[in-house]
Parts: C-alpha cells; sequence; structure tokens
C-alpha cells in the first residue's frame, strides 16, 4: 500500500478528498524499526503522526512505577494523532514487537501541507470536532 492509500484508510483524514490526501502524502517518510525499538516514549513532546505499515507494536503506560501494557496494534492501524496538532507530552510509549514500518507525518511537515491546502484544514476540524462531541457523550453517560 503506498502512503496515499494508508493516509485514506486513517478516520483523521476521511472527510478529505483524494486530491488533499495526496498532498499530505507527499509530506510523509518511512521509519524503520526492529524489535525492542522505541518508536515514540511516554512524556516526551508529540514528533507527529504513525499509521503503521508493515509489524507490531506495543504500547505502554507507567502507572504504578511500572510499564503496564495497553494493547497491541498492528499494520493499518495508527497513533500520535494529536502530535500533529500539538505540542502535548506523549502519553504513551509505543515500542515495535517484530520488525515495523511506519509512515511518519511529523507536525512541521503537517503545518508546511496546511499552508500550502490550508483547504485542509476545515474537514480536519469537523473529524476532530465530532471526537470532542462523542468523547463528552461518552463522559455525560458515565455521570
Amino acid at each position: 500500500m503506498d502512503a496515499q492509500e494508508l493516509l485514506q484508510s486513517v478516520p483523521l483524514f476521511q472527510g478529505l478528498d483524494k486530491q488533499h490526501v495526496a498532498v499530505l502524502a507527499k509530506f510523509c517518510h518511512e521509519r524503520s524499526s526492529v524489535v525492542g525499538d522505541v518508536i515514540v516514549r511516554e512524556g516526551e513532546s508529540g514528533l507527529g503522526f504513525f499509521t503503521i505499515s508493515t509489524g507490531q507494536v506495543e504500547v505502554t503506560q507507567q502507572r504504578r512505577g511500572r510499564d503496564e501494557r495497553l494493547r497491541h496494534m498492528g499494520a493499518g492501524e495508527v497513533f500520535g494523532e494529536i502530535g500533529l496538532l500539538t505540542d502535548h507530552p506523549r502519553t504513551a510509549t509505543v515500542r515495535a514487537t517484530e520488525p515495523t514500518t511506519c509512515l511518519v507525518l511529523t507536525a512541521v511537515s503537517f503545518n508546511n501541507a496546511l499552508e500550502r491546502s490550508p483547504e485542509i484544514a476545515g474537514p480536519l476540524l469537523k473529524t476532530v470536532a465530532g471526537w470532542l462531541v462523542e468523547a463528552e457523550d461518552r463522559a455525560s453517560a458515565h455521570l
């Protein structure tokens, strides 16, 4: 699967037309990791967004002084969406559990793409706003 096809499958970008996804794809690069490599580390500044092309990773978080495994992820899954929009520190560590290749869109590259095609921002804001509404609905259901 090429960069454009991978990005079109990402929920954050599904509201974009193919032309805008193609713009974003031009700003992506591949990053390969071997077993045990830390791809992102909890507490560090968010570099950007990752789509797993091949391989598998585990996601862990420090709880009570220990690494707690949250989940495994594989090809087609994504992490770091918020890293595109803010420099908020990573909330978890992601480590390769087998040879893994990720498609990376850094926050700097994402901002460059938005400068080149500012009309991309509208559909993205609509998607993120929808996520916020869903989160508020889930939170109010637990009250």
